[in-house]
């Protein structure tokens, strides 16, 4: 308590007070305003603006809240809370709509774009299901990523049903008759496999491999399956557990115009080759025994 004239501590200020004031009052000099509630209201531009050095023209607000589009001195800002500078803090931000320079969330997922939002400029979409974007892309259910050098071709994150999920190559422009695909499917009852196929062109025929582990395929070992009309590259069975050497199939056929020696000798080589590729398929579980 404080007594004119014989010492004590001084009188608080309003805004040092341990209940608000009633309306709302500016304590002095100390430039701060104490209030139990406050109300922007009226014709023209109201709200709340914060700025970083001196508030004119050319120095917009790094905080403002108003329902205006322009705060008291002409520079423009977003109606509602606009923060230009800073982070926001808190356990939960809710809102309909977000956007950034070169993003937009909304209820129907996150977009990305390189560079302003525009048609034919979308470069990663999340979405809970497909549909179009204020710009007019079209986006596909899951994560899509696209290849900004080409037109329309884009790679897909898809969730299936009965435990699988697929990485699905799309091209817009000229699109496959099924497109290429890594598929993955399984369980840890069911076992696991995973599938690569090579998509079909119009007219086409694809080729793909399918790998199961020993639980899926009921197997030692499990199981690779190919379908394709030939292999090419590194390939010939020289174990039972490789392919190793340049392997075309099917092989040409052996025949004395094709031999520079065709002997004794050289037959009995050739066809302990065949036993012996014979066997590694066999053992392989490529070839039944």
């Amino acid at each position: 308590m404080s007594f004119l004239g014989l010492g004590g501590l001084a009188r608080r200020r309003v805004d040092q007070q341990g209940q608000a004031p009633p309306t709302a009052v500016s304590p002095g000099s100390s430039n701060v305003v104490r209030a139990r509630l406050v109300v922007v209201s009226g014709a023209g531009v109201s709200g709340v603006f914060v700025y970083s050095g001196t508030p004119g023209l050319g120095n917009p607000p790094i905080v403002s809240i108003t329902s205006a589009s322009v705060d008291p001195f002409g520079n423009a800002v977003v109606p509602g809370l606009d923060v230009t500078q800073g982070d926001i803090s808190g356990t939960t931000i809710s809102g309909s709509v977000f956007e950034g320079t070169d993003f937009i969330v909304n209820s129907s997922g996150a977009f990305f774009y390189s560079g302003a939002p525009a048609a034919n400029n979308l470069a990663v979409s999340i979405a809970g299901s497909s549909g179009t974007d204020g710009f007019g892309n079209d986006y596909p259910e899951g994560v899509a990523s696209w290849d900004a050098t080409s037109d329309g071709f884009y790679v897909q994150l898809a969730g299936q049903p009965s435990e699988s999920a697929s990485v699905v190559f799309h091209n817009e422009a000229s699109p496959f008759s099924l497109d290429p695909e890594v598929h993955g499917a399984g369980s840890s009852v069911a076992g696991a496999s995973l599938e690569v196929f090579s998509g079909e062109s119009a007219g086409g025929v694809g080729s793909g491999v399918l790998c199961q582990d020993s639980t899926q395929a009921g197997r030692p070992n499990g199981l690779v399956t190919i379908t394709s009309g030939g292999l090419s590259g590194p390939a010939l069975l020289s174990s039972t557990d490789s392919f190793q050497g340049p392997l075309t199939l099917p092989l040409p056929h052996q025949t004395t115009s094709n031999a520079t020696a065709f002997n004794a000798t050289n037959f009995a080589n050739l066809v302990n080759a065949v036993n012996t590729l014979q066997t590694n398929l066999q053992a392989s579980g490529l070839e039944s025994t």
